[in-house]
């Protein structure tokens, strides 16, 4: 969707729409404490509300001094001003060519998923007008996924013996992990001959005896070091049958919404990404193959009740987003993920660390 928008918008037409846009700010301007001006912007002949914009950077700004602790420099308050009109700008004129190339985004659909989402709050609370500017502002064309489109990801065997596989609708475990650590493992060291050890067998009872114990013990490890990879054994054949499992719950479910209705690639129906939060919907990616991008998302507090159950934390703590994608697609999921950082600008460098005297950093 973003890379067909942009696609068309390639050219003179878009230089010239940017150039409209440009003059257009020169000319009016923003009266950022009063309700002068009944519209901000003209994009298109389609007005952008002065109120609506001077709300987003109030809310913007005070999220930075909070951020701050209260301090915020002029320079800094310009630079959320600038970000503010191009958000709404940018927002507007793809919105406005999207219409006429025939994209649709429903408010509505959109709302009811994101309001939950912390990352789209302000002050805890949802933050509509922030919200629609994020995702509009990259032309999104946005369908919320239900529980139900993506089948249950069967979590990691942990323990040996492998525990059975249980009757529908029981959720087996997989044994994916533990014989692929054994098996590749093994196999690099023994193409390593300058290795301590030999074997995931060896490292197990050498970490069993070292002083001090280990922090967080090795379990998996242990575990691992007991399956069976000969070529006929029970451990083996459970382990194609797990690794069939996977794949058909995980790469061919995430392909029948990524290509669509059609099921072709490369048509009008295929969605270019899934939006998740945090790593939420890690599983299914990995196990496919299949590559994702995590960004910034935001600042939220920590919540100790269940089913959360956070760790107690002071203060608000980052979060993240995940974009996922099909195979291949690192170039666009690398595309989406910028613009998301472009228009959000969650990222905030710590207050503890100061910062480099360039971006450039060199070996003497």
């Amino acid at each position: 969707m973003l890379q067909s928008i942009h696609d068309k918008l390639k050219g003179w037409l878009a230089g010239v729409v940017l150039g409209v846009i440009g003059l257009v700010f020169v000319f009016w301007g923003i009266n950022w404490t009063m309700s002068a001006p009944n519209y901000a912007a003209k994009v298109n002949g389609s007005e952008v509300s002065a109120n609506e914009v001077r709300q987003s950077y109030q809310q913007q700004l005070a999220q930075v001094e909070r951020q701050n602790n209260g301090s915020i420099s002029d320079a800094q308050r310009n630079q959320i001003r600038k970000r503010v009109l191009d958000e709404y700008v940018n927002t507007e004129a793809l919105v406005t060519r999207a219409d006429a190339l025939g994209y649709r985004v429903s408010d509505q659909e959109l709302l009811d998923a994101m309001s939950q989402v912390s990352i789209f709050q302000v002050d805890g609370k949802f933050d509509k007008a922030h919200a629609v500017a994020v995702l509009r502002a990259q032309g999104a064309s946005v369908r919320i996924l239900a529980v139900s489109d993506i089948p249950p990801q069967p979590g990691s065997c942990v323990s040996y013996p492998l525990p059975p596989i249980p009757p529908p609708p029981g959720v087996r475990c997989s044994s994916v992990l533990l014989y692929g650590f054994k098996r590749d493992l093994n196999a690099y060291l023994a193409g390593t001959p300058g290795a301590p050890n030999h074997t995931l067998a060896q490292i197990v009872a050498f970490n069993s005896t070292f002083v001090p114990p280990m922090k967080y013990g090795q379990a998996i490890a242990a575990a691992a070091a007991q399956v069976d990879i000969g070529p006929r054994s029970a451990d083996t054949l459970r382990y194609l049958d797990d690794r069939a499992n996977d794949l058909v719950v995980s790469r061919d479910a995430l392909n029948a919404i990524y290509f669509g209705p059609d099921g072709i690639r490369g048509t009008a129906d295929d969605t270019d990404a899934i939006l998740a939060l945090g790593n939420n919907f890690a599983a299914g990616p990995a196990k496919a193959g299949f590559p994702s991008v995590t960004v910034p998302g935001g600042f939220i507090m920590a919540d100790t009740n269940p089913p959360t159950n956070d760790p107690p934390i002071n203060g608000k703590f980052p979060q993240t987003v995940t974009f996922s994608g099909p195979a291949f697609s690192e170039p666009r999921l690398i595309g989406l993920a910028y613009a998301f950082e472009q228009a959000t600008h969650y990222r905030v460098p710590p207050s503890s660390t100061p910062p480099l005297a360039s971006d450039s950093v060199g070996r003497r």
